[in-house]
């Protein structure tokens, strides 16, 4: 409804409110999450002083975050719009802390209920702005205040589990905060340096194109929608970090739950891939009346980019799990420099399409360096089998997609999802008794 232009605007202030989200988080969230499922009594011992840490850092953020905003030429609307975006984050990285003690307990029902109730939230309170009705006069603010009003009722009802097990009166003990940001530090470097190869796409095409604005809402169009399917693996991460941790704690194999898990994943991410490939057209039409080739092109792309992004939540919280953080740290580093460096080289020609595969390679190579490492740390043995079954699937799954690509409307879409859905299921039946073990 809003038009690249405009929703441009949005995605490029929300992008830049993303820069500075370390001084948000920190890394306490994963750090805690990995302490509770391990020392759960000692850990949640902590959680007023994480809190305490937490409004400090939050005051930092906003007052980085608004003063660089204005400094680089955000005014009027778009200076508004960042600072009820800051506090968004600020919301929204404090649910994010609050689920980690969820996580850490193997409270999985109830962080799954978060993890989804403030977007919930969001698309009902949406409906009326959808119909015409406007709260502020301006459709870009009043969705920011729909999302503002989603995750202050979610973060309330996560703050009442929590008060169930652990005091939430924050406290403010410099000694002990300054030790755990000192332990904290390498997730915080690594979720900086992931956030900023993920997010500057959307910058630097405002910065670098004469039609940035409009080049930077074709690119959220599509990667919107890959913000949505990533919450799937999103959410399974936020239980393999505690469940790898607590295995590699009690010196139990690793292997079988994360190769289960990048089968169910990586599967997944291959027919959407397919799907996206085959019918980028009907979805597309579906969802925008502002169209055009190029945004066709960049949005397969970045359909593709969920295949590895997918095997990065395993894998990245398998080697999280194994405190590898500093490994994980210098490839991060390595994949921002790469990302920068092809932006810099592939937006002057080609738009928001050369920003898409520059994500798409950026992250397809993360996967495959973790990938590796955690098979050379868990010593795991090449699988000649799975490996074959695996191929054929993925030739099945395409030769489906294929012969279902001239379908009537969504019917050749779905049939050909479903049928690739199925010989997944199939080729994989014997794993299938994990899925039932991970669901309990």
């Amino acid at each position: 409804m809003a038009g690249p232009e405009n929703y441009g605007l949005y995605y490029a202030v929300f992008s830049f409110s993303l820069l500075g989200s370390m001084l948000l988080d920190a890394g306490l969230s994963n750090y805690n999450a990995r302490q509770v499922a391990m020392y759960p009594e000692k850990a949640l011992k902590r959680t007023p002083a994480l809190l305490g840490l937490r409004l400090w850092l939050f005051a930092i953020y906003a007052v980085l975050t608004l003063g660089i905003g204005w400094c680089v030429g955000y005014r009027g609307t778009a200076w508004t719009l960042l600072a009820m975006v800051a506090i968004n984050q600020g919301l929204n990285y404090s649910l994010f802390f609050l689920r980690s003690n969820l996580q850490g307990m193997h409270l999985f029902q109830r962080d799954g209920t978060l993890s989804v109730l403030d977007r919930a939230l969001t698309i009902g309170f949406c409906i009326p702005l959808l119909q015409g009705h406007r709260y502020s006069g301006n459709l870009l603010l009043d969705f920011v205040l729909v999302q503002m009003l989603a995750y202050a009722l979610s973060t309330a009802l996560a703050l009442y589990w929590n008060s169930r097990f652990t005091s939430l009166k924050p406290v403010f003990q410099p000694a002990l905060q300054k030790s755990l940001l000192a332990q904290t530090f390498p997730f915080a470097v690594l979720g900086l340096v992931m956030t900023l190869y993920s997010r500057l796409d959307a910058v630097m095409l405002v910065k670098m194109l004469p039609d940035g604005i409009y080049q930077a809402g074709q690119y959220a169009a599509g990667y919107r929608l890959l913000d949505a399917f990533a919450t799937v693996p999103l959410l399974l991460s936020g239980m393999l970090l505690p469940l790898f941790s607590r295995q590699i704690h009690q010196a139990e194999k690793t292997a079988p739950l994360a190769r289960f898990t990048g089968l169910l994943l990586l599967g997944s991410g291959w027919l959407l891939g397919l799907m996206a490939f085959f019918h980028h057209e009907a979805i597309l039409r579906l969802l925008y009346t502002h169209n055009s080739a190029e945004q066709d092109r960049l949005f397969v792309w970045l359909m593709w980019t969920y295949l590895p992004i997918a095997g990065i939540f395993v894998f990245g919280s398998l080697l999280t799990a194994a405190g590898k953080l500093k490994l994980l740290n210098w490839l991060a580093v390595g994949g921002l420099v790469l990302n920068v460096t092809l932006n810099l080289l592939l937006i002057p020609g080609q738009g928001a399409a050369g920003a898409a595969i520059a994500t798409f390679i950026t992250q397809f190579l993360l996967f495959a360096a973790q990938l590796w490492f955690s098979a050379k740390r868990f010593a795991w043995q090449f699988d000649w089998p799975l490996f074959l079954k695996i191929g054929f699937f993925m030739l099945l799954s395409a030769g489906c997609m294929y012969y279902t690509r001239n379908g009537t409307g969504w019917w050749g879409m779905l049939s050909g999802v479903g049928l690739g859905a199925v010989s997944l299921v199939l080729l994989f039946a014997e794993r299938w008794k994990q899925f039932r073990d991970l669901v309990r």
